[in-house]
């Protein structure tokens, strides 16, 4: 789809403590997966998470995971696993340049893999990596057809590399382009869904018209259902899963751009909104038949309301036609 115009209980060991994710019941939020201003604590650290190459910490305005300089590569890295059945994230971010007369690239990833903290060319990540991708490319590597810049999913299963001719749309999971999520005003807020092998969405916050009002709301980038594993070696996504985000910038050429993570909010799904969310949609059929029942009494209110309207319209004809007479 187009767009025009993104972490208890008391226990005996200490050990297994620290491996317990706090959570807000009412939320079902993360903290220990999520991520805010101001960003650091006492010593400059980000508490249960690790960043590193060309990474910053910028108290104020987030985690630049690439200043606006070539070259670069940078990471953040969650040190605590993800549910293993389903979760959703929230996360903002912001990527452009102040310089607009140079090349600019390349974009950055959200992973939620087996292994962590792996430097590689894959957007500052290991190749062949086991677990999910989401790919935010802002520059076309490759010869397609495709707009720029790109959104793009892949399952990796360990054996199976990312095509850089094709900015990884050769063996996506699922992909879409157009959205304008580069050298924007604000950050972007993008959510990923998730629900192990059977469903993931991601989705950009933004205005929508609506019945003529104006609605902010999370529009569907792309959603995939039950992928098969035909070309995937690998079962669906398995545990652990690690948060990342991760970003390079071209060696070879001056592409630059700052790419800054500025919130992250991750919680779990609750089995009602699992449930609704995998439970099947009304067919075109279904959604006719459903617009013509609430269609028929609208109908009949209106019959009603444009009868009372005729006999008064009537009624008041015939009065003045006999106050008429008498004259």
């Amino acid at each position: 789809m187009n767009l025009k115009a993104i972490l208890l209980t008391l226990i005996a060991s200490v050990e297994v403590y620290a491996n317990i994710d706090e959570y807000d019941p009412s939320s079902m939020k993360l903290k220990k997966l999520s991520l805010g201003y101001p960003y650091i604590d006492d010593g400059f650290h980000i508490k249960d998470w690790d960043y590193g190459g060309n990474a910053v910490i910028d108290a104020a305005n987030g985690i630049y995971l690439t200043t606006d300089l070539p070259s670069n590569r940078g990471w953040l890295w969650s040190t605590k696993t993800l549910p293993e059945d389903s979760w959703l994230i929230d996360f903002d971010f912001k990527i452009g340049s102040k310089n607009k007369d140079h090349l600019y690239g390349d974009g950055l990833a959200f992973w939620a893999t087996q292994s962590r903290a792996i430097s590689g060319p894959v957007f500052g990540n290991r190749d062949r990596f086991t677990g999910l991708g989401v790919f935010f490319d802002t520059y076309a590597n490759g010869l397609h057809n495709r707009q720029m810049p790109l959104v793009v999913a892949m399952m990796g299963d360990g054996i199976k590399s990312y095509d850089p001719t094709t900015d990884g749309l050769t063996g996506s999971l699922a992909n879409s382009d157009g959205i304008e999520y580069r050298q924007t005003d604000e950050p972007v807020k993008c959510r990923i869904t998730y629900i192990a092998g059977k469903y993931l969405n991601v989705a950009f916050y933004c205005l929508l018209f609506v019945k003529l009002r104006i609605k902010e709301d999370f529009v569907d980038c792309f959603t995939r259902h039950h992928w098969s594993t035909k070309w995937l070696v690998a079962l669906p996504l398995p545990p652990p899963f690690f948060l990342s985000s991760n970003i390079p910038s071209f060696s070879k050429i001056s592409c630059s751009d700052s790419h800054v993570i500025t919130y992250i909010k991750t919680r779990n799904l609750t089995e009602e909104e699992a449930s609704q969310i995998l439970a099947p949609k009304p067919s075109f059929q279904q959604q006719a038949q459903s617009n013509n029942s609430n269609f028929l009494p609208t109908l009949i209110k209106l019959v009603v309301v444009c009868s009372v309207l005729g006999g008064i319209y009537y009624a008041y004809q015939a009065y003045n036609r006999r106050n008429t007479l008498r004259l």
